[in-house]
């Protein structure tokens, strides 16, 4: 196993473990990290659910800079304070064919936005970056900052869910409301308690809606805005809806 971080805009490759030192990860207090942006170890009786077990992603490759910022000030962030992960490099894209303007909102000073959120780590005497998700998949409900991919994967280890994946839509009191969209192995109806009771602890999705299957790109991604404008229409709402 050989865990490495990649883009389009960067020609693929940006960082990479040394050759044989095969997958390393590091344990972070899941609170702290979704709530404070900080990657602070977990206390000694961590229960399971209250640990993320990040994959330590390798040094920039020769050419590669690299730099964890604020995503809102552009302000650089500390060892293990979570924020985005900027790059400039000769392999990075000079912008995107025919869109000035999302060229224009990909760049600042020079560096590139990855849009990944992620932290930088010391370890034996090197750096290693972490990646934690994507700024995109971030939203606020009633003052609480949620993870979508965080939800999605909660929804995914029900056994009776074949996928999964939570969107925001925007609500007039709520600033954000996450609906969960799910494909369901058998009766709706069974899995519905098991959803309720996994989410106690955590921003509940104000709706849960059956589909056949969730948009994704051709590598797997979910495309959370064409999710959203299908959970915003009527009649994506089903018989299993919460």
């Amino acid at each position: 196993m050989h865990p490495v971080f990649g883009m389009a805009e960067a020609t693929l490759a940006v960082t990479f473990p040394a050759v044989g030192e095969g997958m390393t990860v590091d344990a972070v207090d899941r609170h702290s990290l979704e709530h404070d942006r900080r990657a602070v170890a977990p206390a000694a009786d961590a229960s399971t659910e209250s640990v993320r077990r990040l994959a330590k992603l390798g040094r920039p490759l020769e050419g590669f800079e690299l730099r964890i910022v604020d995503p809102a000030t552009g302000a650089v962030r500390g060892e293990r304070e979570v924020g985005e992960l900027e790059l400039r490099s000769p392999s990075v894209t000079p912008g995107y064919y025919r869109n000035a303007e999302a060229t224009a909102e990909a760049f600042r000073g020079g560096w590139f936005h990855s849009q990944d959120l992620g932290f930088e780590v010391e370890d034996s005497g090197q750096s290693f970056f972490v990646v934690t998700g994507r700024s995109k998949n971030i939203a606020k409900v009633r003052g609480e900052t949620v993870s979508l991919d965080e939800m999605d994967r909660v929804l995914r280890s029900i056994p009776q869910v074949e996928d999964a994946a939570c969107a925001a839509l925007p609500h007039r009191l709520l600033g954000d409301e996450i609906v969960a969209a799910v494909v369901f192995e058998g009766q709706a109806v069974d899995v519905l308690p098991q959803l309720r009771a996994a989410f106690a602890a955590a921003v509940l999705p104000r709706r849960i809606v059956s589909l056949r299957a969730i948009p994704r790109t051709a590598t797997g991604k979910v495309l959370r805005p064409q999710l959203a404008q299908l959970l915003a229409q009527p009649s994506a709402a089903g018989p299993e809806e919460t």
